[in-house]
């Protein structure tokens, strides 16, 4: 029995390992000396989305992140005399896809927030390029399905070189950045480059946030 707030006991029943919880699959792993991993994947969720848009036998892209953000996407031309029919099924088509998007950056895909974050913007009005782009992260994640969270009791050499000091696995680290100030396409133009020109709020700077506790607990990134 576990205690609640008003001391009241509460009856609860275990029946082994957890194996899946809400659309996750938990791996779990325990050694010999007591240390303990927890793997968190979504394999059947990203399957789903991709068996739903069409494209189960289109190529992968195994790139480390989806490279379609900020300034590729916002630089998509808006088709805005689409009839209105065509308009809405396009408007449910991109909804539909975030939708399954939004929900795999916020549970075990932190790789896909910024992109995810960028074409939510275009759910209200989007045009084909914007439903490409879309495609393009699930593509994505088709070549990288089998990613996801894993929390381990090992210390992790990893993060501890990316911050320049060890890490205590049982205690919170926060980390913040603010990245790409003014436009999103950060790299020197070619001389031969056509130029283009954003509206001002897509020139806006893409803030983001990791709370880590010996993996990533929770994090955010937008515009």
């Amino acid at each position: 029995m576990l205690p609640i707030e008003n001391d009241t006991p509460l009856n609860v029943d275990f029946e082994g390992p957890v194996s899946h919880f809400l659309g996750l699959k938990f791996q779990i792993t325990k050694y010999d000396d007591g240390h303990v991993d927890i793997f968190l994947s979504q394999e059947a969720a990203t399957t789903k989305l991709i068996q739903s848009s069409g494209l189960s036998n289109d190529s992968t892209s195994t790139k480390h992140t989806p490279y379609r953000s900020g300034h590729p996407v916002d630089a998509i031309p808006m088709e805005s005399d689409l009839p209105l029919s065509e308009r809405q099924c396009l408007q449910n088509q991109l909804q539909t896809i975030v939708g399954s998007l939004i929900w795999l950056s916020i549970q075990t895909r932190p790789d896909i927030a910024t992109i995810t974050n960028i074409i939510a913007q275009y759910c209200h009005c989007p045009s084909y390029g914007h439903i490409d782009a879309a495609k393009h992260v699930i593509r994505y994640l088709k070549g990288t399905t089998s990613l996801g969270i894993q929390f381990s009791s090992h210390d992790n050499t990893n993060i501890e070189s990316f911050v320049h000091y060890p890490v205590d696995p049982s205690q919170l680290l926060p980390l913040l950045s603010d990245a790409n100030w003014g436009p999103q396409d950060a790299s020197i133009p070619k001389p031969t480059d056509f130029p283009i020109l954003l509206d001002l709020w897509k020139s806006r700077s893409i803030s983001g946030f990791i709370i880590w506790l010996s993996a990533p607990l929770h994090w955010m990134s937008k515009r």
